[in-house]
């Protein structure tokens, strides 16, 4: 899973994508660079980003880059391993470990739809963010790679599945996440968006994999990788685009970045 999560995970830093628009919005609001004792908390980071572009830019800024994966987290250290201003933390977004009014800024790219309790996520960012601090995170809107998944799935159950349990698009209903920013105490809340495409390998094996990467275990719960292959193999066509170089991409997915302020 860390694998095929990592792979995916490249496509992120396309410059339309989500590591580079947040990169984007700190060197607007931060014009005037970060002292040495600028405090950064990179929440759901993954294999390590955009912590690592964050302290690349920013040098005098110390940056702690968490996730709650330890598989993600050995990718993190092994990304950011020469970058002294970085430390590599396992952490809870709904729970985190760190003192109230600790950080200055926090990133977070594809994490808050996944906790169980997102207010409690969104809550704890408060609390660790200091006075007139600012929070950039980063929701799908509109992700046709999950429809892709979700069609493959309804020809398998015979019926339109339910959302997986960890969820991208559980915060892609609109102004869902600024509403829930404002009751947590977030204040200035602004969203804009933006698209980019996903590439997926030319390995017909590998790409299978790769989109029915959320679904593995209602797949093996139903013994239906038969009937996914068949629907994965006739849907194709219609989600996937080849490029006249021979790279297969999946278009059109909208992230929406939200900053507010505490």
């Amino acid at each position: 899973m860390a694998s095929l999560y990592e792979k995916i995970a490249k496509n992120h830093n396309h410059e339309s994508g989500p590591f580079h628009t947040i990169l984007k919005s700190i060197k607007q609001k931060y014009r005037a660079g970060m002292s040495g004792d600028f405090r950064v908390l990179d929440l759901a980071a993954g294999h390590g980003e955009p912590s690592s572009m964050i302290a690349k830019e920013f040098p005098n800024a110390h940056v702690t880059c968490t996730d709650i994966s330890e598989d993600m987290i050995a990718l993190a250290e092994a990304s950011t391993v020469y970058l002294p201003n970085v430390t590599v933390s396992l952490a809870d977004m709904a729970d985190l470990q760190f003192e109230s009014n600790s950080f200055d800024l926090i990133t977070c790219s594809y994490g808050f739809m996944f906790p169980e309790d997102k207010n409690k996520a969104i809550s704890e960012a408060h609390r660790c963010l200091k006075d007139g601090g600012y929070l950039m995170a980063t929701t799908w809107n509109k992700l046709p790679f999950m429809k892709f998944t979700a069609d493959i799935m309804t020809e398998v159950l015979g019926e339109t599945p339910p959302p997986p349990p960890l969820n991208p698009m559980s915060l892609s209903e609109p102004n869902l996440f600024e509403n829930m920013l404002k009751d947590n105490g977030f204040q200035d809340v602004q969203s804009y968006t933006s698209t980019y495409p996903m590439i997926v390998s030319s390995d017909h094996e590998l790409k299978f994999k790769t989109l029915t990467m959320l679904v593995k275990d209602k797949l093996d719960e139903v013994d239906g990788w038969d009937k996914a292959r068949r629907a994965f193999d006739a849907l194709s066509e219609k989600y996937i685009t080849v490029d006249e170089d021979g790279t297969c991409l999946v278009d059109g997915n909208t992230f929406k970045l939200t900053v507010c302020r505490k």
